[in-house]
């Protein structure tokens, strides 16, 4: 039996979902996530090396199967080590993950490119960003669509973990039938399918929330907004809207990409 599962990406693919209520419950599997950020830190950082894999299996139990899942594998926070050259540094830190793990299998979440831009704003208004979604791209230019091409990626995976190894899902494919989805991913991961509830998780604001909010948070201090002069760490109309009390028919519709211009 194989042991070893990295769920290694990506943001906004229903990454939270999984890690929050479907794979706590998971039977026989040992799971290392946003608990465990001290090993989810070293997993990311371009010092990684093989000797570090003893480190790892302090966090593994041998008679389990052992489940990383840290999306920002993929991403890295480490930016300026990263954006100097987005792609080959995605390639050269896989390679790294597979000297120390050259027999996991692999969990890949993917998402239509330019759906997934939208929601990466959205996330950035949601915690505190102000810039338009313009200077935003050129800003955190990481989020752009040659920077969030994923296909030799995934074809990098199949050349080192082997095809059999690696399942690649679709973020619409949780949309159009959950336990479908849920079911397909436990299969791979070799346990039983939880019973679980399909609550909203990490949702976005809509259209004319996005618009306010981006103007409100001018005023809020944040992680992207150090200047604002009103210490909150989560500002009022963001606690509003993504409240599940919050009107739907106030809510209006969602962003779409044609809302905006990407690049």
């Amino acid at each position: 039996m194989n042991d070893t599962v990295l769920h290694i990406g990506i943001q906004r693919t229903g990454t939270t979902f999984l890690q929050n209520l479907i794979f706590p419950h998971l039977k026989n599997v040992n799971l290392i996530s946003k608990h465990h950020m001290e090993l989810l830190y070293l997993l990311r950082s371009p010092e990684l090396k093989v000797e570090d894999k003893k480190k790892v299996l302090k966090y593994f139990k041998d008679d389990q199967i052992n489940l990383i899942s840290d999306e920002n594998i993929w991403w890295h926070y480490v930016v300026p080590w990263f954006i100097e050259d987005i792609e080959n540094r995605r390639i050269e830190h896989i390679d790294k993950i597979h000297e120390l793990f050259p027999d996991a299998k692999i969990i890949f979440g993917t998402r239509d490119i330019d759906s997934l831009i939208v929601s990466l704003y959205n996330y950035y208004i949601l915690y505190g960003g102000y810039l338009k979604f313009e200077p935003w791209q050129k800003e955190y230019h990481q989020y752009t669509r040659a920077n969030i091409n994923y296909d030799s990626y995934i074809e990098h995976l199949f050349k080192i973990y082997g095809k059999e190894n690696v399942y690649i899902y679709q973020f619409g494919d949780m949309k159009k039938d959950v336990n479908q989805f849920v079911k397909g991913i436990c299969d791979f991961i070799g346990t039983e399918t939880p019973t679980f509830s399909n609550k909203r998780i990490n949702s976005g604001h809509s259209l004319w929330q996005l618009k306010v909010s981006r103007i409100m948070n001018r005023f809020f201090r944040s992680e992207y907004n150090p200047k604002g002069f009103l210490p909150m760490k989560i500002n009022p109309q963001t606690i509003v809207f993504r409240s599940l009390k919050f009107p739907k028919k106030l809510r209006g519709r969602n962003p779409k990409p044609s809302d905006f211009n990407i690049i």
